[in-house]
C-alpha cells in the first residue's frame, strides 16, 4: 500500500493541478484500495477459530471483493487519462502531417518558379476573381498582397495563441481547438496563396514570394 500511494502520488504530480479531476480520481481510487484492504485485514482477524460457516466468512469475501473492485477502478482512470493524452498526441501529430501536406501545394525557395501557372495557360483577372468568390475559404477572397495579409494576420494569431494556450494547460480540449484553428489557418492561406498564383494581373515575383513565405508559415506550423 505504501508503495501504490507513492506511486499514485507521483502520478498525480506529473498531472498536475490543472488537471484537477484527474488527480482526485487517482487519489481517491488509492484511497479507498487502502481502505478496502484494511476492512480485509479487520474481517479477517475476526475470522481466527470461527467455524467455516461463520458469516465473518462472507464480510472477508465481500471486502475482498471490494478491493478486486477498486484496484479495478483505478486501472480504468489510469487508462482513461493514458487514452486522452493519446489522442491530444495523435491530434497534434495530424496537423503537423497537415500542414507539411499544405506547403507541398507551394513553390519552395529552392523552386520560385516550379508552381507558377504558365503564360500560356495563366486566365485573366476577372476570371480568377471570379474562382476565388467560389471557394469556400473567406480568406482565399482577397487576391491583393496587402488584402491578403491584412486578413491571414487574424487567423494566423489566434492559431498561435490557441497553440500556446494549449501548451500551458495541456488539456485535450485546448489541444484539439489548438490544432483544429491552425488547420483552418493553413487551409485558408495555401488557397489564397494559390489564388494569388493564377492572379496575372500581379507581378511574377511579387506572386512567387507570397506563395514561398505562405509555404514557410505552413512549414513552421507543423514545427510548432
Amino acid at each position: 500500500i505504501t508503495q501504490l500511494a507513492d506511486v499514485v502520488k507521483q502520478g498525480a504530480a506529473v498531472i498536475g493541478t490543472l488537471v484537477i479531476c484527474c488527480m482526485v480520481e487517482l487519489l481517491t481510487s488509492c484511497r479507498d484500495i487502502s481502505n478496502a484492504l484494511r476492512n480485509v485485514f479487520l474481517s479477517s482477524s475476526k475470522a481466527h477459530g470461527r467455524p467455516s460457516l461463520d458469516p465473518v466468512y462472507d464480510e472477508v469475501r465481500s471486502n475482498a471483493q471490494l478491493v478486486i473492485s477498486n484496484i479495478g477502478q483505478l486501472l480504468q482512470t489510469l487508462r482513461s487519462i493514458e487514452e486522452d493524452e493519446r489522442r491530444g498526441i495523435r491530434s497534434l501529430e495530424l496537423a503537423a502531417t497537415y500542414c507539411r501536406e499544405q506547403a507541398k501545394h507551394l513553390p519552395s525557395s529552392r523552386d520560385p518558379e516550379g508552381i507558377l501557372t504558365p503564360p500560356s495557360s495563366r486566365k485573366s483577372g476577372a476570371y480568377s476573381t471570379s474562382v476565388a468568390s467560389g471557394s469556400s475559404s473567406l480568406i482565399a477572397r482577397y487576391l491583393a498582397p496587402d488584402d491578403l495579409a491584412r486578413a491571414a494576420s487574424g487567423p494566423v494569431q489566434s492559431a498561435v495563441s490557441k497553440a500556446i494556450l494549449a501548451n500551458n494547460t495541456q488539456t485535450q480540449r485546448d489541444i484539439v481547438q489548438a490544432t483544429s484553428t491552425t488547420r483552418d489557418a493553413v487551409t485558408d492561406l495555401v488557397a489564397a496563396a494559390r489564388c494569388l498564383l493564377r492572379y496575372s494581373d500581379i507581378p511574377s515575383e511579387t506572386r512567387s514570394s507570397c506563395a514561398i513565405v505562405t509555404r514557410e508559415l505552413a512549414e513552421e506550423f507543423a514545427v510548432l
